[in-house]
């Protein structure tokens, strides 16, 4: 877990425009020594913008950004991965992972039992231009390791993984003393691997950086009902009033449901589940206009 006394990075009221189109309005949050930090969103939230302006690949249009202890020190002790991340063609992987041990001054033979552990032995004389999309991103995570960063910055590392390899390679990755800030579409996993996690909705935050459990308190209930938005519209509910719900897509999603609801409800239709809340079911609900109440648009 976090040990929130050391900052690592600090951002304040970071907002980012291109061309009068805004990408990140206001974002603010602190990432902390030994802290798994995750940033969910849908496509186009701005996750990739928000890692390349903690990466000072692009500027602030306005807020700021703070490293601790200082900011050559943070980059001197840094691992990246980024999405599609390129690498030299035609090397072949051996070379490739020799060629960053003499770039970080480490020892090659150290570094042959990460390769064994990432399932990279059995294509060391593979030309990288001929690897699979996995493949890539299993090599790009090994060489962010090589110097044994403290801090890790990767974006959506884990997205061509298999997943019976992917617990070993974050097991790996995520040592005692490792701090990383990561993006993922992998909800479930976010949660799993999260000390907080950031929701970013075209460009904002949709709450404070919180853990799991803290922002799972966000939302009414630990159960939903889910039914067709045709048959909540169509239907006058007599405890409508006391509905929590959001609508995404075709389908409603109703929190503090009660029997007297249910019992309601199967009058109309057997057409409805009873589901444990998950990590989307918060997003969607805290969306400005997803926390819907006694209407449907």
């Amino acid at each position: 877990m976090s040990n929130q006394t050391n900052k690592i990075i600090e951002v304040d009221s970071a907002s980012k425009s291109v061309n009068g189109l805004t990408i990140l309005s206001d974002v603010t949050f602190t990432s902390y020594n030994s802290e798994v930090l995750t940033i969910i969103g849908e496509n186009g939230s701005g996750k990739t913008t928000l890692l390349g302006i903690l990466l000072d690949d692009f500027k602030l249009s306005n807020g700021s950004v703070s490293y601790f202890p200082n900011k050559k020190k943070f980059f001197n002790n840094l691992g990246v991965v980024y999405d599609n991340q390129v690498i030299y063609p035609f090397l072949k992987v051996k070379e490739l992972i020799k060629y960053f041990c003499a770039i970080r001054k480490v020892d090659y033979t150290l570094i042959e039992p990460k390769i064994e552990l990432f399932s990279l032995s059995s294509i060391e004389d593979r030309m990288i231009k001929n690897l699979s999309a996995g493949e890539k991103q299993k090599l790009s995570i090994l060489l962010s390791k090589i110097h044994n960063p403290q801090f890790l910055i990767y974006d959506e590392p884990f997205s061509s993984i298999d997943p019976l390899i992917r617990a070993e390679i974050w097991n790996a990755v995520n040592t005692e003393n490792t701090s990383v800030i990561l993006t993922t579409h992998n909800w479930e996993f976010a949660e799993e691997i999260s000390d907080r996690i950031i929701l970013l909705h075209k460009g904002k935050m949709l709450c404070p950086a919180s853990s799991p459990e803290n922002i799972y308190n966000k939302l009414p209930s630990k159960q939903k009902v889910v039914i067709s938005k045709n048959v909540f519209s169509n239907h006058n509910f007599n405890v409508l009033k006391k509905l929590r719900f959001y609508t995404h897509k075709d389908t409603v999603h109703i929190f503090n449901v009660d029997d007297s609801f249910l019992q309601e409800l199967s009058k109309i239709t057997y057409n409805f589940s009873v589901l444990d809340v998950q990590l989307k079911d918060v997003y969607y609900y805290l969306l400005p206009c997803g926390n819907t109440q006694n209407s449907v648009e």
